[in-house]
This record gives structure tokens, C-alpha cells and sequence, in this order.
């Protein structure tokens, strides 16, 4: 099972020790949802790129254009209904330091420093 890593963050878990009955409860009603969730589908990965850009501070259109997307392209990306293709998440690598492994799988490791706290807090918040 692929646990997203920010719920393990003690800033994000306000200091406390993680608690795993409400990570395993939040993951098991994630998976109901959409039972046949992975990490690299397309609307699991477009929170993940939602959270980055905003952690950036940019609006889609911004990073549209800094990825070379059509802005609309962006726009479904970002909504889940179109994937974000290979050449596109490491042009943002490129730009931005943002790891594929981030995007794609959801570690939050290969981030930069100054933006893994903010990735996980807009992650956190996306999510309440």
C-alpha cells in the first residue's frame, strides 16, 4: 500500500505522534472513493501538482506557460481529467527543483527544502 508521505511530517501532525488507525481510516476512505486508485493516476497526481504549483505560488496559467501547456491542457490536468505527461513533470523538475518522484509516486524526499512544507501543508489542506 503507498501511504502519502506528509501525514508521517510532524508539522504537518501538529508535533503529535503519527497515528496509524487514522492514516490507515483516511487511506481506506481515499480508496473508496475511487477503489482502484493508484498513485500515478490522474487526479491522484493532479492534487500533487495543484499543491506544488501553489506552494510555488503561481496561478495555472503561470505554470502553463512556464511548462510550455496549452493553458486549457493545464487546466484538465490539474482538474484529473488529463494525465501530465513525462517531458512536462521534468520540465517543472527543471524549473522548479519538483521531483518526478513527487509528482508521480507522491515522495516528498527529492523536494527542495524551502518547499516541502509548503507542498504538504497545501497537501493537508486540499485534503481537509
Amino acid at each position: 500500500m503507498q501511504y502519502e508521505l506528509w501525514k508521517f511530517h510532524p508539522s504537518v501532525n501538529h508535533g503529535n505522534i503519527f497515528d496509524w488507525h487514522v492514516a490507515l481510516r483516511d487511506h481506506h476512505d481515499d480508496m473508496e472513493e475511487s477503489p482502484k486508485a493508484t498513485p500515478t493516476d490522474p487526479p491522484v497526481v493532479a492534487r500533487r501538482l495543484a499543491a506544488a504549483r501553489n506552494a510555488l505560488g503561481l496561478s495555472k496559467a503561470e505554470l502553463a506557460d512556464q511548462l510550455g501547456i496549452d493553458r486549457s491542457s493545464y487546466t484538465k490536468i490539474e482538474k484529473g481529467s488529463k494525465p501530465l505527461l513525462a517531458p512536462s513533470a521534468f520540465r517543472l523538475y527543471e524549473l522548479h527543483g519538483i521531483d518526478m518522484n513527487y509528482i508521480y509516486l507522491g515522495q516528498v524526499g527529492g523536494l527542495p527544502a524551502k518547499l516541502s512544507s509548503k507542498v504538504m501543508s497545501h497537501l493537508k489542506t486540499d485534503l481537509s
